[in-house]
C-alpha cells in the first residue's frame, strides 16, 4: 500500500491437473481414452486506488481498478471432458478471478487486461448504494468460448452491478451485461433479499435474451426464490424453487428441509426434486442428510 493511497497486489500460484479418461467423444467424432496432465502457473498484478470524500451525511468511495492476469495459452483441449464448467456465466463476480469458470475442467488461459470502476455511497445513519462497471481485454489466448458468453471477441462485454440497501433488512441488486458497441442488453438479473423478524426471503429474476439465434441457445427466463425461518435458536426450516418462465413453462427444481444446530454439531436434511431433462439427465428426487461435527469435519449421505 503506497503512501498516496493506491494498493498493488501481486499474486501467483501453480496448478496441476491429472485426468484418466475413457471414451471421451471429441469434436471430430472420434473417441479418446488415455491420461491427460497439465501443469500451469498463473500470475495476477492487481492495482486499485480508492478515493473518499464527505458529502453532508453521505460518504462517497470512488475506486478504479486494473489487473493484468497471465497464464500459458492453449490449456483447454477436447481430450479433457467438460463436466463441471458447462454452466458458465460472465459477470462482475468473476471478472477479476484467475479462473472465470465455476469448475476445474476448463481454464481461463492466455493473458488479459481487466479494468473497472466502482463507486459506493455510504449513509452516516446506515444504508448504502453501489455501482460497478467493468470489462476485459484479451491480449493473448484463444477465443474458444461461445458467442453467448460475452468473451468471444478480444474486447469483452461490459458487466455491471447496481446495489441498493437502505438498511440491514433489505437489499436489491441488479446485474447486467452489455454488448460493448451498441450497448445492447445481453443479461438481466434482479435479486431482492429481505429479512423480517426471524424470516429471510430471497427472490431472483433472470433473463438472457436470445440475441444470436444461430448459437442454438434459446432465450432463458426464470424466477427463483428461497425462504428460511428460524423457529428457535437451534431449529431452522427452509425451502425454495426455480421456475422456467420461457417456452417450456414449469418448475426446474424445488427443495425443502430443516436444520438443527448447536455448539457441537449441525444436522441438515434436504428433500429436493429436479425436473431437468437433457441427454443422460432425467428428473430425479434426492434426500440428503448432512451431519457436521464441529472441528471434526462433515459426513453426508443421500438417497435418490
Amino acid at each position: 500500500t503506497a503512501p498516496i493511497g493506491y494498493k498493488l497486489t501481486i499474486t501467483g500460484n501453480i496448478n496441476g491437473d491429472l485426468y484418466w479418461i475413457t471414451d471421451q467423444a471429441r469434436l471430430d467424432q472420434s473417441d479418446y481414452s488415455g491420461i491427460q496432465a497439465r501443469l500451469y502457473p498463473q500470475v495476477k498484478v492487481d492495482w486499485r486506488f480508492p478515493f473518499v470524500r464527505e458529502m453532508g451525511n453521505v460518504r462517497q468511495i470512488l475506486e478504479p481498478r486494473v489487473a493484468l492476469i497471465a497464464a500459458p495459452p492453449r490449456l483447454n483441449t477436447s481430450k479433457i471432458p467438460n463436466e463441471d464448467s458447462l454452466n458458465f456465466e460472465f459477470d462482475d463476480t468473476n471478472l477479476f478471478r484467475f479462473n472465470r469458470y465455476p469448475g476445474y475442467d476448463r481454464v481461463s488461459d492466455g493473458v488479459r487486461l481487466v479494468y473497472g470502476l466502482g463507486t459506493t455511497f455510504l449513509g452516516n445513519r446506515g444504508g448504502r448504494t453501489e455501482f460497478f462497471l467493468g470489462q476485459s481485454f484479451r491480449i493473448l489466448g484463444n477465443n474458444n468460448l461461445d458467442e453467448s458468453t460475452g468473451l468471444r471477441d478480444r474486447i469483452s462485454d461490459l458487466v455491471g452491478r447496481v446495489t441498493i440497501a437502505p438498511g440491514p433488512y433489505l437489499n436489491l441488486t441488479y446485474r447486467f451485461r452489455l454488448e460493448p458497441t451498441k450497448l445492447k442488453l445481453r443479461r438481466n438479473e434482479v435479486t431482492l433479499v429481505a429479512s423480517i423478524l426471524r424470516t429471510n426471503l430471497a427472490v431472483t429474476y433472470l433473463d438472457f435474451p436470445d440475441d444470436n439465434p444461430d448459437d442454438g441457445i434459446p432465450r432463458r427466463r426464470e424466477i427463483s426464490f428461497g425462504l428460511s425461518a428460524n423457529l428457535t435458536s437451534n431449529w431452522t426450516v427452509f425451502g425454495g424453487a426455480r421456475y422456467d418462465l420461457g417456452d417450456t413453462k414449469g418448475f426446474i427444481n424445488w427443495r425443502f428441509g430443516g436444520q438443527f444446530k448447536n455448539e457441537c454439531c449441525t444436522v441438515r436434511m434436504t428433500y429436493s426434486r429436479s425436473f431437468t431433462r437433457d441427454r443422460d439427465f432425467q428428473p430425479d428426487t434426492t434426500l440428503l442428510i448432512q451431519i457436521v461435527l464441529k472441528h471434526l469435519g462433515q459426513i453426508a449421505t443421500s438417497g435418490g
